[in-house]
């Protein structure tokens, strides 16, 4: 049996908040990143992304879509773990 465990598609988010939505979603899911739209995308609001993650037994398999965009991860994102 597949379970869809994660699913998220930013038609459901005011076209003004998808990038914010989507930068939200990523580093919670996944890990922190600048997300960027690329120029030839145009302006944020026309930005479109959706995510779905699925269980197959011990795998996860995870099916991303979006509008062109840069994902950056820099010194400022890394998590400093407590000795």
């Amino acid at each position: 049996m597949i379970v869809v465990d994660i699913a998220f598609a930013t038609t459901r988010v005011d076209p003004p908040e998808r990038l914010a939505a989507w930068r939200e979603l990523v580093n919670r899911a996944f890990l922190p990143l600048a997300i960027k739209p690329l120029p030839a995308a145009g302006p944020a609001a026309g930005f479109g992304a959706s995510v779905t993650g699925n269980d197959w037994g011990g795998l996860r398999i995870w099916r991303i879509k979006a509008t062109p965009m840069s994902a950056e991860r820099t010194v400022a994102h890394r998590v400093v773990c407590p000795r």
